[in-house]
């Protein structure tokens, strides 16, 4: 069984203040089932960064997957990106704050 200080003693170069403290939020009770390298390959593919807030990540994913781009332009002003967040981080997200920001997990991982 490995120990939370053993992972963090592990942390890939380069990894942020605010990274290390998601890391810490994200999920300190299940490492001990993993080895390291499984329980960071999990922890990369549930993170999802750290933002100003919900809705600033929200309106990047909207941007990302395309759906401003292909709404016309007397349309794209109405998009409500308040209720888009709400219901990502309803089931899909979830966040913790973390040094000023919050980070975001997916919620299947």
């Amino acid at each position: 069984m490995i120990t939370f200080e053993e992972v963090m003693q592990e942390t890939p170069k380069g990894f942020e203040d605010n990274e290390s403290e998601a890391f810490a939020f994200w999920d300190n009770d299940s490492f001990e089932n993993y080895e390291v390298t499984e329980f960071w390959d999990k922890f990369t593919e549930a993170f999802a960064g750290v933002w100003y807030s919900e809705k600033d990540f929200a309106e990047n994913l909207a941007e990302d997957l395309g759906y401003i781009a292909e709404m016309p332009d007397h349309i794209r002003y109405y998009f409500d990106y308040d209720a888009f967040a709400r219901d990502l981080f309803m089931g899909d997200y979830f966040s913790a704050n973390v040094n000023g920001g919050v980070a975001v997990f997916r919620s299947n991982y």
